[in-house]
């Protein structure tokens, strides 16, 4: 991309000498070409590096820093050449063209460095700079309007969380195909479902940050909105307008619609009488609040058709817009949502939500008015691999690595959970640089029991305010809390319940039923436990009235710990390093082959057990925990099947588990020939 080109875009609305500004520009030029050949020279050996799985050499990047710092200051004189010879030009004004020459056009010819970069070296600066703003340089389409989007991401998705944003590839491919579904005409809208902190905002923030320059997008939080529908229009409209056309790292002050006027009238004038007519509508003592929303929703349509591009509207907890029920004219807010959704044709949206049941029910329950329009995924933990590439990121950040065994403990202990992943992470690397303590398994237990007890710790704080959350919107009783603190033993059935608490089992099932609907728990078979298990350690001890300060030498700790083990970790849906290898062997006896673990190239994919006899492949999977196998179970065993190198060879399914299966997940085996065990081994359907 030229120099000039940038510099038309730049000065596209000034009166400005062309012909002396190419012949700076072509001189400038010639200076930095063979810069720039250097430049791509070095990136590629540190491509070639990390494509054969290679960290670049701390030398290679230090090389790459000093020829970047040296491109930087040739641009520098390049705008003091400007300066001097426009010294008092009215016309001009180089101090954007300083800001975003130095620090953007640099960017056209630098390749992004690899994830793990560490820039430890005088021009690593640059370096890291670079990387962290490269992907987002507004599309040259609408330059003038996008110039300081990679502020306006930083301020809502931290550098820290950028450097170790982990894998997710599924996910970012899965938006990659809705950009270019989009960009042929195709529109196709997501639902991320998960639990909080789970990664969905991550997602749609790592996305936006390598797609800003190829797709206009909007990013909107619905937890910091007001659901008052006069002040709801203002905000969303105002979002829009801070995304597409505002500048700075407050999108706050673009809620007032005085400000979107004085911004659209600089920007693009020709959607002012949009808001102009709505700030009339809101001005009157009753506004028609079906008229503003309608207003609210049709906007991206509206501000696409003028940009002439498709817009990427990403709506953060989604749920949260149901809150304008509450207004008989509104309810249901989300019919008027989907007719909107329906209608336009340059918008596609990627709505993101935390409470599971209530996004389940949006997106796949034939009674909601998006049924079927939203294409439903599920976010979920971290497998083992990925979990200890947060891990090894976090810690590298602090110069320190730790062997396998310690990973695979974390992992274990957090279920996978990206959040609960971190916390403890930091919390062990805290302990051993404050108190010069040795990394090892017992430290990480006691950390983790520490997170769970401490009230200042970051687990402990979170845990606390999703039960109170959950338990306020499920309008909470005693009774809720006591079958929070008897199922927090393990899963039990209605009936286990009803006895433990003395209640009938009609009054229990109604509020298992509310406690499922605020996604505390769930029902699997016959049994009903903790959706989220580290929420269940939790609210187990803060039963008990256990709270410990940060002292990790206490012996109130070792007790808490050993229980732990004990209560818990053995009764993990993982299955255990003995159990597994006595079902290999047992296993390999019976069907005469060869069983062996199982995981993917890329990591994605893993199988319990996979061997292969006389040209057909054996894949087993086993659940071994005190729960029926449900039919959720039974899917995601096919779809993982589906999505693997085995999909289309010849195979066979087996299916283990521990305590049985649902009605629904026999039904489904007997439907797709898979062949189930219990303990004994003995398959049915083989």
């Amino acid at each position: 991309m030229a120099i000039s080109i940038l510099l038309s875009g730049l000065f596209s609305r000034k009166t400005l000498n062309a012909s002396l500004i190419t012949s700076l520009i072509q001189r400038q030029n010639e200076r930095v070409r063979e810069l720039e050949t250097m430049i791509e020279k070095q990136n590629k050996i540190i491509k070639n590096q990390t494509a054969g799985g290679v960290n670049p050499s701390p030398n290679s990047n230090k090389i790459r820093g000093e020829l970047t710092l040296q491109y930087i200051k040739k641009q520098d004189r390049m705008i003091r050449e400007l300066e001097s010879n426009y010294p008092k030009s009215p016309q001009i004004s180089t101090r954007p063209l300083r800001i975003y020459s130095v620090k953007l056009l640099t960017l056209i010819w630098i390749s992004e460095p690899p994830l793990n970069l560490e820039c430890r070296d005088p021009c690593g600066w640059v370096v890291g700079y670079i990387y962290s703003m490269k992907s987002n340089i507004s599309h040259m389409g609408y330059f003038p309007y996008g110039i300081q989007k990679m502020e306006k991401l930083d301020a809502f998705y931290p550098r820290d969380k950028q450097r170790i944003f982990v894998n997710r590839r599924r996910e970012l491919k899965l938006l990659e195909l809705v950009k270019t579904s989009m960009e042929s005409g195709i529109r196709k809208h997501i639902a991320f479902i998960g639990l909080r902190r789970i990664g969905k905002s991550m997602v749609c923030l790592e996305f936006m940050k390598r797609n800003l320059r190829e797709m206009p997008s909007v990013y909107i939080d619905f937890k910091k909105f007001s659901f008052v529908p006069e002040l709801f229009v203002k905000y969303y409209m105002g979002y829009i307008v801070y995304w597409l056309f505002g500048e700075g790292i407050d999108p706050q002050k673009y809620t007032d619609i005085k400000v979107q006027i004085d911004t659209l009238s600089e920007k693009m004038p020709s959607l002012v009488p949009y808001i102009t007519s709505l700030q009339a509508e809101l001005e009157k003592e009753a506004p028609d609040r079906v008229a503003c929303i309608s207003k609210a929703f049709n906007f991206p349509e509206i501000v696409a058709k003028e940009l002439n591009k498709p817009v990427m509207m990403f709506l953060d907890e989604f749920q949260e817009m149901m809150e304008m029920d509450n207004y008989r004219e509104i309810k249901p807010v989300v019919d008027k949502f989907r007719s909107f959704l329906q209608s336009q044709s340059r918008i596609v949206y990627v709505i993101s939500g935390s409470a599971v049941s209530t996004m389940e029910y949006i997106c796949s329950d034939a009674k909601s008015a998006l049924f079927a329009h939203l294409r439903e995924d599920h976010i979920s933990n971290f497998t083992r691999e990925d979990a200890g590439v947060l891990t090894k990121k976090i810690l590298m950040q602090h110069s320190m690595d730790v062997a396998p065994e310690i990973h695979s403990r974390i992992y274990k202990l957090t279920r996978g959970h990206p959040f609960y992943i971190t916390a403890l992470t930091e919390r062990v690397i805290e302990m051993v640089k404050l108190y010069d303590l040795s990394l090892n398994e017992e430290l990480v237990d006691r950390c983790f029991v520490l997170e769970l007890t401490a009230p200042n710790s970051r687990i402990y704080s979170f845990c606390n305010y999703i039960f109170n959350e959950s338990i306020e919107r499920a309008r909470g009783s005693n009774l809720l809390k006591a079958i929070l603190q008897t199922i927090s033993e393990g899963d039990l059935s209605l009936t286990q319940i009803s006895k433990r608490l003395k209640r009938k089992t009609g009054v229990i099932r109604n509020a298992l039923r509310q406690l499922m609907e605020v996604d505390l728990v769930v029902h699997e078979g016959r049994l009903y436990g903790f959706r989220d298990p580290i929420l269940m350690h939790w609210v187990g001890f803060f039963y008990r009235g256990i709270e410990l300060g940060d002292d990790i030498k206490s012996g109130v700790l070792d007790k808490l710990v050993k229980e732990l083990e004990e209560k818990y970790l053995r009764a993990s849906s993982e299955l255990g390093i003995a159990k597994e290898y006595e079902f290999k062997v047992k296993l390999e006896d019976e069907f005469k082959m060869r069983l062996n673990n199982y995981r993917s190239g890329d990591g994605e994919i893993e199988f319990d057990l996979l061997g292969e006899k006389n040209g057909i492949w054996h894949i087993f999977e086993i659940k071994w925990r005190n729960k029926l196998a449900s039919y959720k179970d039974m899917k995601d065993f096919l779809e993982k099947i589906k999505a693997s190198e085995f999909s289309s060879k010849p195979k066979k399914l087996f299916f283990i588990s521990k305590t049985g299966f649902t009605e629904k997940a026999l039904e489904f085996a007997r439907k797709n020939d898979i062949s189930l065990s219990g303990s004994d081994l003995k398959f049915r359907h083989r």
